[in-house]
């Protein structure tokens, strides 16, 4: 049973812990409102006597009513929403990427270990964009990004951002790749031969700048680690 396969979330690199499971209802996957909208940075309230929800993140406010198929945003805006919120051993279940969207964030779902990652889509977005700047200038890129990190504060986890830091420099670097792919293949039919040896021997000149770095890298790893 779908339902019963145990649901794992994520927001900003960071685990989501329920005390209520989520749950799958007609496709939809359902999970505890408290804990979601504390994670999204948002403010919760409950009317208990008319069973309605009320988010507030900055300048978007979401309003649920228990057993209807709407969500008013910003009290003037009412859509229609596939699956209602519903109350499971006393906690209110609600829609994810229903409020996800609501509130500006971006899901990325891996089915097979039910597993669904939220990324704040404007931070993702100014981390790539301090990068792809820094990158064609000469000063450092990571530097830049643990400036960044620490101007906006702990938004995401530790091991998210150096998963962030390994694929936006993979990117970066492939990149240059693309660009330069024919002056860095030495193997270029297009070249002469002259052509080929100056090609090979700026290999052996990065690789020998590089050695130096690569040495002591690995010597005071533990070092720098501390």
């Amino acid at each position: 049973n779908k339902s019963r396969v145990k649901i794992l979330v994520y927001v900003d690199g960071k685990k989501v812990e329920f005390d209520q499971e989520p749950v799958v209802i007609n496709g939809r996957t359902m999970v505890p409102m408290r804990a979601i909208f504390e994670a999204f940075g948002a403010t919760v309230s409950w009317n208990n006597s008319t069973q309605q929800v009320v988010a507030i993140k900055d300048a978007t406010e979401l309003s649920f009513i228990i057993g209807e198929k709407t969500m008013l945003v910003n009290r003037t805006n009412l859509l229609k929403i596939d699956v209602a919120p519903v109350i499971r051993n006393g906690r209110t279940l609600v829609p994810l990427r229903v409020i996800s969207d609501a509130l500006g964030y971006n899901v990325v779902w891996n089915d097979p270990n039910k597993m669904a990652y939220f990324f704040d889509i404007l931070k993702t977005i100014l981390f790539g964009i301090v990068e792809g700047i820094t990158e064609w200038l000469p000063i450092s890129s990571t530097g830049h990004l643990l400036i960044l990190q620490s101007m906006v504060g702990e938004i995401i986890s530790h091991d998210f951002m150096e998963m962030f830091d390994v694929v936006i420099q993979l990117g970066a670097i492939l990149a240059v790749v693309v660009i330069y792919f024919n002056k860095l293949n030495p193997f270029s039919s297009k070249k002469t031969a002259i052509e080929k040896q100056n090609t090979i021997n700026l290999w052996i000149k990065v690789i020998v700048a590089c050695l130096p770095a690569a040495v002591i890298g690995l010597l005071l790893d533990d070092w720098l680690d501390a």
